[in-house]
This record gives structure tokens, C-alpha cells and sequence, in this order.
């Protein structure tokens, strides 16, 4: 039943605090930043009252807890909680300072090399040793029968030095029998003779050795400095711990979540590298990127949306945009003998722009074929390129600097020139083009280059390169 009931609160018997205070008063901080860390964290009370006793310039605090409720509360006080097994944690090595390690006390699911079930306790004092640093405090609170395993044995002789070993006070000391060992982790491992092996397991022996009760100490173990930096994550093992690690993830509110779903809203501005040309327009009015846009008239300007255009062409509202229209074919179907047997049917879907207009005294009037969209831009073109180009602002204002253009000038001269030009390098819209786009480099850090057939990609996209560096 004892058992029973110790699985049921996941074997977690927080360390007194009484005890916590005694501990601490054999240790001192060094210099540095001093890590802690506690492998079955509990909420995290031990670890924090051991922390605020001995201290340190610099200090941070790791656990790990396999109880999600007291990981929680364990998280509130302490730096860093995975909330998982210890056994599951990714914790790297030589990265903390002292360990205060008081295990889960029962079987676990490990086998010895002779197939033998092991104990948490010797699990968790073999695993810990190599997440302290040289020189790192290993504190084991296990019941005082634990102290008989030959692994232990070995394991703690021989890689620990100055060891000490107390156990709890009278009053404590009944329900557990639980016992403290204190040891100062060697750099390497140090084969132990069997005289030290049985006098470290004879410990374990209530009777047979006279274990001194813990009291007050002298503040021996001094406390070595950790790497700033290390890596203390896990991974979730379980679907119920992916469960509650994706509901802690906020991913709709990371950056990457916006920029990955965000979508342009339509006549939104597009701020191009480059000045938009007046042959932009059709494009624009296709992909219904034109917005709203206003023709004012002398007497006054009625105003939708933020594009005003310019001139004297009568009061209206214009709407780009795009609509799907089906073109119908039929052909008739003949037999051998030419008699019409049934009729052939074909639907076409197309993408088709439309420009609405509305007129002053509220008449709507909607332009639909590529004839009539082109001959109403062209009618319109000042005044729609006007409205256009002051929407999308460029980046590039065709105004560069003395040393840009001297840079640039210099570019692809051991080029063969073009036929009919006897001078080398590149078109002045070329040098202006490569100093947008290098601008556009070092604003943003990537650019894509899409430039048409004839422009001079290679020597272009290579200024480019070299302004991005210089």
C-alpha cells in the first residue's frame, strides 16, 4: 500500500526545508555565474530556499519535474522547468554548478548489464555526474539502504572526492531512513579499490555504522562558475505532452505565422524597386490592383479611397478589377451522310478585366473587353499613371550618389560590347537598376531579380552582388 501510494504522487516526497537550510550551510558561491539544478524539482521550494541561502553574484536555476501540475508552480520560482522525465530531458553536460538531487524512490524500468531491474535512485546519481561541471557539488538525499548497491558504490567513489555523508536528524530521519551524501566531482574517473567500495556500502547498513546526523557546516564545498551558455530542453515523448507543450505555443502570434499568411489587401500600395511604367497600368487593372480611384473635374474633386488623379475629364469614381466570364462555343455534330445528330458544347473559363465607373449623378457604368479596358486607358492614361505612381511609392528614386554611380560605372567593362556600341559596361537604366537593387540588399537582405529578356541580368545581378558587400 505504501508503495501504492507513493506512485500515485509520481514518488514525490519534497526535501524538508529544515534539511535545505543544513545543506546549504556547507556550501559557498564562487565566482561566476553559479547554476542549479534540481533533476525531480518538485515546485521548486527546495532548490529556491537553497538558492537564496548560499547565493552567488550570478546565479540561475534549472528543474526538471515530471508532474505538469507541480512543474507550473515550479516554473513561477525557478529560471528554466522542463516538465517532463529527467530521464527524457536534453540536458547538456559539464553545465551546471551543484546538483540537489533527491530521485523518485523505487524500481525503475532500466536493466543492469546482467538484466537486473535498477533503482531511480542509482539511475539519477549516475546520470547527474556528467551535467556537473570539474570541480561541480553532487548532494544525494536517498534512503540510507540504497548505499548498498555495488553500482553506486563504484560510481560515487569513483568519481567523487571529499565526500561526506549525514543522515537526517531523529525526528526526520524515521519515515525514510533517508541519508545525505555531499561529494566534489573529479575531473576523470578514479578506479576505487574494494576497501573503498565496501566502506561506502557498509553506509548502507543502519546498526552496523554509526551515521553522524547533518548539522551546520563550514561552507567547504565551494561552488565552481557554469558556462554562460547551454542547451536544457526536451522533447515531448507522449501525445499528451505534445498536447499541453502546443497549447503553451502561441503560433499564431509569431512573426513568421503573419508573414507566411499574409495577404495584400487588393490596391493596397506595392512600393516597386523601380518608377512604374505607364504599360504597368493594363497589368495592374488585370490583377484588380487598380483600387478606387477618382477623375475630378474643375469644380471639385469627389474622393474614394486614397488615389486622387488629376485633370479635367468629368466627375467619376473607377474600380479595377477582375472577374471570371465562361465563352461558350457550339459545333454542330454530322453523321456520314451529313445529317446534324446532336450538337458539341465546349465552356471556357477566363479571367477578364472590368472597370466600373460611377458617375457623378450616380450612373454606373461597367467597361468589359480588352478593346474597351484599352481604349479607356488610353484615354485616361495621364491621369490614371499620375494616381498610380503616387499610390506606389518607389523605392528607388533615380537620384543616386556620386560614389554609386562611380562604382557601378566600372562594372562589366571586360565584357565584349553589344553589337552597334562600341562602349563597354552598362546602360545607364542598368546602373540605376543595380544600385536599387543593392540598396534593396542592404535595407532588407535578399532580393529577387526578375529582369526582362535584354536588360543585362548577369552583369547587373553581379553589381549588385559587389555593392551588397562593399
Amino acid at each position: 500500500m505504501a508503495r501504492q501510494e507513493s506512485q500515485s504522487k509520481l514518488l514525490y516526497y519534497p526535501t524538508p526545508l529544515e534539511m535545505v537550510a543544513m545543506i546549504a550551510t556547507w556550501l559557498k558561491a564562487g565566482d561566476g555565474l553559479i547554476r542549479y539544478a534540481d533533476p525531480c524539482v518538485g515546485e521548486g521550494d527546495a532548490l529556491c530556499a537553497l538558492v537564496n541561502q548560499v547565493g552567488g553574484a550570478t546565479k540561475e536555476t534549472w528543474g526538471v519535474e515530471l508532474s505538469y501540475s507541480r512543474a507550473e508552480k515550479a516554473a513561477s520560482v525557478l529560471d528554466a522547468v522542463l516538465p517532463t522525465s529527467f530521464y527524457a530531458a536534453s540536458w547538456e553536460e559539464e553545465s551546471v554548478s551543484v546538483v540537489l538531487d533527491n530521485p523518485p524512490y523505487d524500481w525503475s524500468e532500466w536493466r543492469d548489464d546482467n538484466g537486473k531491474r535498477m533503482r531511480h535512485e542509482v539511475l539519477f546519481a549516475h546520470k547527474v555526474t556528467s551535467k556537473l561541471v570539474d570541480g561541480g557539488v553532487h548532494i544525494l538525499i536517498v534512503p540510507q539502504n540504497i548505499l548498498r548497491d555495488e553500482g553506486l558504490a563504484r560510481h560515487w567513489c569513483g568519481w567523487y572526492e571529499r565526500s561526506l555523508c549525514f543522515r537526517f536528524p531523529d525526528t526526520l530521519f524515521e519515515p525514510f531512513s533517508q541519508v545525505i551524501l555531499i561529494g566534489v566531482k573529479r575531473r576523470k574517473y578514479q578506479y576505487p579499490t574494494r576497501q573503498q567500495i565496501e566502506l561506502f556500502k557498509v553506509c548502507g547498513y543502519e546498526g552496523e555504522t554509526d551515521l553522524s546526523p547533518i548539522e551546520n557546516g563550514d561552507g567547504r564545498y565551494l561552488l565552481p562558475p557554469s558556462p554562460k551558455t547551454a542547451r536544457f530542453v526536451y522533447q515531448a515523448i507522449g501525445e499528451e505532452e505534445r498536447v499541453l507543450v502546443a497549447a503553451k505555443a502561441n503560433i499564431l502570434g509569431t512573426s513568421d505565422w503573419a508573414k507566411q499568411t499574409y495577404i495584400r489587401p487588393v490596391g493596397a500600395p506595392i512600393n516597386p524597386l523601380t518608377q512604374l511604367k505607364i504599360g504597368h497600368l493594363s497589368m495592374l487593372i488585370s490583377a484588380g490592383e487598380l483600387g478606387i480611384v477618382t477623375l475630378p473635374s474643375a469644380s471639385g474633386c469627389l474622393r474614394a479611397g486614397s488615389l486622387t488623379l488629376k485633370g479635367k475629364k468629368g466627375l467619376m469614381l473607377v474600380k479595377g478589377t477582375l472577374v471570371k466570364r465562361i465563352e461558350k462555343t457550339a459545333e454542330p455534330i454530322c453523321d456520314k451522310d451529313g445529317n446534324v445528330t446532336g450538337q458539341k458544347v465546349e465552356e471556357i473559363e477566363k479571367m477578364a478585366s472590368v472597370i466600373t465607373l460611377t458617375h457623378a449623378n450616380g450612373e454606373m457604368q461597367s467597361i468589359f473587353g480588352s478593346d474597351a479596358v484599352a481604349k479607356f486607358i488610353t484615354e485616361n492614361v495621364n491621369e490614371l499613371a499620375d494616381a498610380v505612381l503616387e499610390r506606389n511609392k518607389p523605392f528607388y528614386n533615380w537620384q543616386p550618389t556620386k560614389d554609386e554611380w562611380t562604382r557601378v560605372s566600372r562594372c562589366a567593362l571586360n565584357l565584349k560590347p553589344l553589337p552597334g556600341r562600341d562602349e563597354r559596361g552598362l546602360f545607364d537604366v542598368q546602373k540605376h537598376f543595380a544600385i536599387a537593387a543593392s540598396r534593396k540588399m542592404l535595407k532588407d537582405h535578399h532580393l529577387i531579380l526578375n529582369c526582362e529578356m535584354g536588360f543585362g541580368v548577369r552583369p547587373v545581378s553581379y553589381e549588385c552582388k559587389v555593392n551588397h558587400k562593399l
